[in-house]
């Protein structure tokens, strides 16, 4: 007798079923009759045509069968209702056959990951906007080394393996332009078709109409080792539900997500004078104003598309009127709150007769008394800069 779960496999695995069946007419053709049976029971002309269409029953059976040899498929039964559902796990992402899927997507594709070069090379989304498909959806990682993606497609164009990762953050650029060019010839504009995301991507998903797919990272980023679920909606309507979650949760994520928080960039200059005094201002008592009365150094914000020595030279004209010459840059802080660029220069200023556009007045301090003052009544750090500048001592 046969095996059940022969039989069962047989039924389920119709690609195995016609290999199976081919060998069995071919066997029988080719032998003139059954094996077990040691007479002939056809003749000529039908064993010849036996033998013909048991082989190519086997060979294009073997041909599905080949394509889905690597997919285990796991039965699981569903809630309280006793149903099973059904899902495929590749072991490989080389091994699913995206032709099959390509070609019949009639309703939606949606995909994010970097593994989008198969649809621009072979025309996939001009194919399917041509024939009137809507719903698409394309998500790639930002490539804008402000967001945390970046820091992810960078460390994978730093594994030494050059065949199995390749410039994930080129591709990614370059995948994203091409598809916003392609989809720029059918409309106007692209929000609809095209995302970018900022946060680290742990899955690489790919829907076609009814079937989803998932793929997981690992280590080496995207790459053939990766294992991949599928889960068709008929067999398993959760798990493609909960993929389709998972795309959605990334294509509505909001625009800031993922992004690294930048530091601001700050300035600051330590005016010296022959006696090795540092000129300090006393900060405006206000309420609403960050350490108000407390002594601060002169300086500012660089804003956009600004140097920090193009900042300094702006704000000390602004705030004192006095136009800089080359300041020396003494060092740059890494603080909590910003990124500190810190000048000095020596000076013999009149403080008496200098107008201050911002604070109270301006003071002369030795480095004594810098060390003396508590650390709370110098504003935003610089106690810590002024005693290391005078500790280098960059004017000796």
């Amino acid at each position: 007798m046969v095996d059940k779960e022969v039989a069962k496999e047989l039924f389920r695995n119709i690609p195995f079923a016609l290999v199976l069946g081919g060998v069995f007419l071919f066997v029988v053709g080719a032998a003139g009759g059954f094996p077990l049976i040691s007479i002939e029971v056809v003749e000529s002309e039908w064993r010849l045509a036996s033998a013909v269409l048991g082989g190519m029953l086997a060979v294009s059976g073997f041909f599905f069968w080949r394509k889905e040899r690597n997919a285990v498929h796991e039965s699981v039964t569903k809630g309280d209702t006793g149903r099973l559902v059904e899902h495929e796990l590749y072991l490989h992402r080389k091994d699913i056959h995206w032709k099959s899927f390509n070609e019949k997507v009639s309703y939606r594709y949606w995909a994010c990951g970097t593994s989008l070069v198969g649809v621009v090379e072979r025309g996939l989304i001009q194919k399917y906007l041509g024939a009137g498909i809507r719903d698409i959806k394309v998500i790639l990682p930002h490539t804008d080394n402000s967001y945390s993606s970046y820091e992810q497609l960078e460390q994978f164009n730093k594994f030494p393996d050059r065949d199995l990762v390749a410039d994930q953050v080129e591709l990614a650029k370059v995948s994203f332009d091409r598809l916003r060019a392609h989809i720029q010839s059918y409309e106007k504009q692209t929000e609809s078709y095209l995302r970018k995301y900022g946060g680290t991507m742990y899955s690489n998903i790919t829907i076609f109409d009814d079937d989803a797919f998932i793929s997981f990272y690992d280590c080496t980023g995207v790459g053939d080792s990766n294992f991949a679920l599928h889960f068709n909606k008929s067999t398993n309507e959760q798990g493609y539900h909960l993929v389709e979650e998972e795309f959605l949760r990334m294509w509505n994520a909001e625009s800031g997500f993922g992004m690294k928080v930048r530091k601001k960039k700050g300035t600051s200059i330590i005016f010296l004078n022959d006696s090795n005094q540092v000129l300090l201002f006393l900060r405006d008592d206000k309420k609403g104003i960050l350490f108000p009365n407390c002594w601060d150094v002169l300086g500012g914000q660089v804003e956009e598309g600004e140097t920090p020595v193009e900042c300094i030279i702006r704000e000390m004209h602004e705030e004192i009127s006095v136009r800089l010459r080359d300041p020396n840059l003494f060092n740059v802080y890494d603080m909590d709150d910003r990124i500190e660029y810190t000048f000095w220069q020596r000076a013999d200023f009149d403080i008496a007769e200098m107008v201050l556009h911002e604070g109270q007045h301006l003071e002369w301090f030795t480095e004594e008394e810098i060390s003396r003052m508590p650390d709370a009544k110098l504003a935003f750090g610089f106690k810590s800069v002024l005693l290391d500048f005078f500790h280098q001592k960059p004017f000796e």
